[in-house]
């Protein structure tokens, strides 16, 4: 759970903003628990564009 509350605490907060307009709460938490596989914040920040873009 800590290694969670890291990753999501490297996330910039328009990258949370961005999946707080295109999703609802419940895909969020699947969206985090998606991230939480992920290794680096590139990794990180690459789901979340393809993410967010996939939504549009």
């Amino acid at each position: 759970i800590k290694e969670k509350i890291q990753l999501i605490g490297e996330i910039s907060s328009s990258m949370l903003n961005l999946l707080a307009s295109a999703y609802s709460a419940e895909s969020i938490s699947s969206s985090i628990a998606s991230l939480s596989q992920a290794r680096t914040l590139g990794d990180v920040r690459a789901h979340l564009i393809t993410t967010v873009r996939d939504k549009q």
